[in-house]
Formats: C-alpha cells, sequence, structure tokens
C-alpha cells in the first residue's frame, strides 16, 4: 500500500475511533444526567433517618391535637435533632464580635424559628403561614432601620494595629436579637394572635408577663389546660421536664432562652454516655 494512502487510513481509524470514544462518553454522561434527574433528591443531612419524617400538620382542633402531642412528649433523639437544628441555624450565638450583617441574619433566623414553632404548634393553615411570615418580616424591616440608624449615629469605626473596630452598644443587639425581650414588650406586635387570626378563639386574658422562660414559651400556644389538661410552669431543672413538652414549647423556649441549648446538651450527655 501506498505510504500516504496507509496514512490517510491510519488518520481516518484513529480519527473514528477518537469520535466513537467522544459520543460513547457523552451518551454515558446524559444517560447518568437523566437518571440523576429522575431520581429523588436526597433528604437534608440531619433528616437522613428513617425515624425523623416531616410531620403532616394535623387537621382537627388545634388544641386536642396539641394536647395529644403534649402528652406523646419528646424521646431524647427528638431532643437532640431540635437542639442541632437550633445550633445550626445559628441561633445560640447571643451576644459576640460580630458584623451588622450577620446580627440581621440572626434576626431572619429567628423569624423562621418562630414562623415555624407557630405553625407547628397552633396548626396554622397555608394562609395564616403566610400571613405570620409577611407581619414578622415587616417588623423585623423596621428593627433593621432602627439598627443602621442607632449603628449610623454612634461612635465611629477605629483602627488599631492594622484592624478596624466599631463598638455597638449590648443594648442596641439585645433590641434586634433579643427574643424574649421581643415578646415581653407591652402590647408587642410578635405576639402570635398579632401576627394573624388563630385558628382557636380565645377570649382570656393573653397578657405576657415577664416570667420565666418556660412559662413564657408556654403562653404562646393553645392552652388545652382550659379543657382539663394539666400544664406544669416551673424553671426547668432536668431533662425529665423536656419529655413532657410539646415540641413546639421546646423551640420557642430555646428562643426565648438560648443557653437552654447548652444545658440540654450537657444533660443529654449524661443520659447517653
Amino acid at each position: 500500500m501506498h505510504p500516504e494512502i496507509k496514512n490517510t487510513v491510519v488518520w481516518m481509524t484513529g480519527a473514528t475511533l477518537i469520535t466513537g470514544l467522544a459520543l460513547w462518553q457523552a451518551q454515558v454522561a446524559l444517560t447518568k444526567d437523566r437518571r440523576a434527574a429522575e431520581a429523588a433528591p436526597p433528604p437534608p443531612v440531619r433528616t437522613r433517618h428513617a425515624e425523623r419524617t416531616t410531620p403532616e400538620r394535623p387537621a382537627g382542633d388545634p388544641l386536642a391535637n396539641y394536647l395529644a402531642r403534649q402528652e406523646k412528649g419528646l424521646s431524647d433523639r427528638e431532643i437532640r435533632w431540635i437542639v442541632d437544628d437550633f445550633k445550626s441555624a445559628g441561633l445560640d450565638l447571643g451576644l459576640r464580635a460580630a458584623t451588622r450583617e450577620e446580627y440581621l441574619a440572626q434576626r431572619q433566623a429567628q423569624d423562621r424559628w418562630y414562623r415555624d414553632a407557630l405553625v407547628d404548634g397552633w396548626c396554622l393553615d397555608a394562609a395564616q403561614a403566610a400571613q405570620v411570615t409577611l407581619k414578622l418580616a415587616d417588623l423585623t424591616d423596621l428593627a433593621k432601620a432602627d439598627f443602621i440608624e442607632a449603628l449610623n449615629a454612634g461612635p465611629r469605626a477605629f483602627q488599631s494595629n492594622g484592624q478596624w473596630f466599631s463598638v455597638t452598644s449590648s443594648e442596641l443587639i439585645e433590641r434586634l436579637v433579643g427574643f424574649s425581650r421581643r415578646i415581653t414588650a407591652e402590647g408587642s406586635a410578635s405576639l402570635p394572635w398579632n401576627l394573624c387570626k388563630l385558628p382557636v378563639d380565645e377570649s382570656a386574658d393573653r397578657e405576657v408577663p415577664g416570667d420565666s422562660p418556660l412559662a413564657l414559651s408556654r403562653k404562646l400556644l393553645p392552652r388545652p389546660e382550659a379543657r382539663g389538661g394539666v400544664v406544669e410552669e416551673a424553671r426547668i431543672t432536668a431533662l425529665s421536664q423536656i419529655h413532657g413538652l410539646h415540641p413546639a414549647q421546646l423551640k420557642l423556649l430555646l428562643l426565648i432562652s438560648p443557653t437552654t441549648a447548652r444545658d440540654l446538651e450537657t444533660w443529654l450527655e449524661t443520659a447517653n454516655p
């Protein structure tokens, strides 16, 4: 065979093989993409347990539903999940050296946590949940404007050893991310009955005094004790008290008293070495 013809044949054969390989790889990639698209997305990392399913919003009487879940109580594992989620959301950080953006993000995380606790505890429907979300967002916008205005009116940032520092009073930060302060303020717009029309019409006095965190968290939720149930409102001194709470009350308790998360971790480690 003539050398030029031979070289041409070899080149064409090689090109054909390369093209075929490329087409095969493309087909494999398309198949993988199609399978990935058809597959159900994996659950979040913290919910990759058969026991941890997302509870559906129960229908019927919110008071009866609340009492039933309270009577069921919380296991150590469920308590751990709630505490882990609380910390993952950055809600246990409290006052610290942080930027204004970090504090504003903390306020928004509080709103999400609070909304979810109210939806769970009061069995709110989609419309009620949306109303809570909008009102909390409006309140946070007002708090954000006040926070930034106060920052701008405060001491100017200063430089030391090549680093810039800004002095912000703890009072100012507390007004933004102090959840207990938000809901105990006189006429607070953040109270559940001021955020939406609740599914239960309760004419009982809803005044919220500056009580213990446990008692305060209880007063933000339905009150089945009005129908014969008994709820003990006392300071938390043992993990056994948490076992008898509705999940929404524990979530609210952590918002009101973030240091409780650390106490619960200690008790859980002692109970489950």
